[in-house]
């Protein structure tokens, strides 16, 4: 994970794509360095279902970098112009979309299972 957020931090500042793309290049790795550091923080302290929602986060988060690609070379979304627009568009919705669905389902899956007191 720290190569890749290294990878991502070079990228995001040495961009030719401009300061907006660049920017959510950086959002996504620190996006990814949170979530990846919450999941192990939470099984360090023993608490595994937490530990297993922030590794479902995580892997989301890590899955947006081929998200972007899908989307910004294939399908309808790959042909949207101006092409600068595009990949900053597809930059941001890469990784902030598929976490807001996986955060749904995680919190629908909470709201479903038994109430448990204490």
């Amino acid at each position: 994970m720290a190569v890749g957020y290294a990878g991502a931090f070079r990228m995001a500042i040495d961009t030719t794509a401009g300061w907006a793309f660049g920017f959510a290049l950086l959002a996504l790795a620190f996006a990814w360095v949170t979530t990846s550091s919450m999941a192990y923080y939470a099984i360090l302290r023993g608490r595994v279902q937490i530990h297993k929602e922030w590794m479902v986060r995580a892997y989301v988060v890590t899955f947006a970098f081929v998200t972007f690609r899908l989307l910004n070379g294939y399908g309808w979304t790959s042909h949207l112009q101006p092409a600068n627009d595009r990949a900053i568009t597809i930059g941001w919705a890469s990784w902030v979309l598929p976490p807001l669905v996986a955060e749904v389902i995680l919190q629908l899956r909470r709201m479903r299972s038994p109430v448990t007191s204490g």
